[in-house]
């Protein structure tokens, strides 16, 4: 008799399981597919805070890490993170200080860790 009640209560997690994870990746998908899209008025600031907390990071200059008023410490990582995946060797200091660094594709790869994590 035991048995039975925990096999119905194991079904029940299982099932409450799947409906969570159905959840989360119903709030996952409009943001994943929207990247490129305008979300918020400062995400350029955040793109180039991310892209000065990387060259800091990138030429041991710790104490140009620190952000005065806003720590926004996971989004400067998973932005840097992003920037270090998408950079190429040998380009990467001419497209580091141009425009290009602001495009839409750009935006979209900064917030793919941020929007995953």
């Amino acid at each position: 008799m035991r048995s039975i009640g925990s096999l119905s209560l194991t079904k029940r997690n299982v099932a409450t399981t799947i409906f969570i994870l159905f959840l989360i990746l119903l709030t996952f998908l409009p943001r994943l597919f929207s990247l490129s899209l305008h979300w918020a008025t400062d995400e350029d600031l955040w793109m180039q805070r991310s892209r000065d907390f990387y060259f800091a990071l990138q030429n041991g200059e710790f104490e140009d890490t620190h952000v005065a008023y806003h720590p926004g410490v996971t989004t400067c990582w998973l932005g840097s993170l992003a920037i270090w995946l998408t950079s190429q060797p040998g380009y990467f200091n001419s497209w580091f200080h141009s425009d290009q660094f602001l495009s839409p594709s750009m935006l979209s790869r900064v917030r793919f860790p941020i929007v995953f994590l």
